[in-house]
């Protein structure tokens, strides 16, 4: 969760800063971006390393350094140092995820879906509580206000580098028993096939939607229609809330009704809920948004052990991949997002939002069982 806060909180930035630095849509879409490919499209590199050896001093380190590149964030002195100080963040966010899901696996029984769910609550927790501390922060100091998340993350850091050893003890005992269960353990494999990569296109889809509607809800709320920030951190705050629950239920429908079938109910439904919270007023608009930030939200789980099930001998190089660079492609989404907002005005960029689950619809029919996939390998 405090963790990503880090993440969650950057979105809110975006208008103040654009403001303080006169930047352009393309430009608050860089932003986006640095922070997505320090932050997630790196990933897979952790989760290589976390595959060959144990980790686990990630947790606290990737957690500390989060919190401090977003800390920065309101001193640094131009548009570049912010950049840099946003990469900051995204670095302590990509050594935090591929090593602690990885020990979420290990630590989980049968039902890991359910298990990957309550820890990506956390999560999701974490983004939706960052709008609301950065606009406490923001509304009280300023930009300035960026320094009060270092003492938060200095807090959870320190608390992860006392319960370390107990951590690692659990985790190293039940990776050995999980390795003496699977014939072929020894020999892990470094195999990215076709089902992994049809995945990453999905959630790749899903990342441009979720960062998007993070980008686009403040600005349309706040900047386009000249709302208070109040409102456009309450809009922003009860998608990733939603978000959360979202989560916290789709692993145990998943484990129940299968993976692929959730899958399908998040991307169909994304499409008419989308359509409803732009073209929305009054608390109806509060509703669509909780709709959809769950809809979207509630297949980060799902998606984990998917990965996860498709590459059995690379739990790590799994969860980085989907995690990390599938994910942090979101960042690329948004910039492109931007260019189309400065060229063809923000409801244009939104209505190329809406359509994009339709894509991700196509791209599941062909995702294969990662049962019928194991079985085979």
């Amino acid at each position: 969760m405090v963790t990503d806060i880090s993440q969650g909180s950057i979105p809110l930035f975006l208008p103040y800063l654009k403001d303080a630095f006169d930047l352009n849509y393309f430009a608050v879409g860089l932003i986006l971006l640095f922070s997505s490919i320090s932050s997630s499209i790196i990933q897979p590199l952790f989760g290589f390393i976390s595959d060959r050896y144990q980790c686990l001093w990630m947790l606290p380190t990737g957690c500390i350094l989060a919190m401090t590149g977003v800390a920065l964030i309101g001193f640094v002195p131009n548009y570049y140092l912010l950049l840099a100080a946003v990469t900051f963040s995204g670095l302590g966010v990509a050594a935090y995820h591929p090593e602690a899901s990885k020990a979420v696996f290990y630590l989980s029984g049968s039902k890991k879906a359910t298990a990957m769910s309550v820890f990506s609550l956390g999560g999701n927790f974490g983004f939706a509580l960052g709008p609301i501390i950065a606009a406490f922060f923001l509304g009280v100091y300023g930009l300035q206000g960026s320094g009060g998340f270092l003492p938060l993350g200095l807090l959870m850091g320190g608390v992860l580098f006392v319960l370390l050893p107990k951590i690692s003890l659990q985790v190293t005992k039940n990776k050995e028993m999980h390795a003496n269960g699977k014939k072929n353990a020894a020999g892990a494999r470094f195999i990215i096939s076709l089902p992994i990569i049809l995945l990453m296109l999905i959630v790749t889809i899903r990342s441009w939607v979720h960062m998007g509607l993070m980008m686009n809800i403040p600005l349309y709320y706040i900047d386009y229609l000249q709302m208070d920030t109040a409102y456009g951190s309450s809009l922003l705050t009860i998608f990733l809330m939603l978000g959360a629950v979202g989560t916290l239920l789709g692993g145990p429908l998943a484990d129940k009704l299968g993976l692929k079938a959730i899958l399908y109910f998040s991307f169909i439904s994304a499409v008419p809920l989308m359509y409803f919270l732009f073209n929305s007023s009054g608390v109806f608009t509060f509703i669509w948004t909780g709709l959809i930030g769950a809809s979207i939200i509630c297949t980060f789980s799902v998606t984990t052990v998917y990965a996860q099930k498709l590459m059995p001998e690379n739990i790590g190089l799994a969860s980085g991949l989907v995690l990390g660079f599938a994910i942090g492609t979101g960042g690329i989404g948004t910039t492109l997002l931007g260019l189309i907002a400065d060229n063809f005005g923000l409801i244009m960029a939104i209505n190329i939002l809406i359509v994009l689950p339709l894509i991700g619809v196509a791209l599941i029919k062909l995702l294969p069982s990662p049962d019928k996939v194991s079985e085979e390998a």
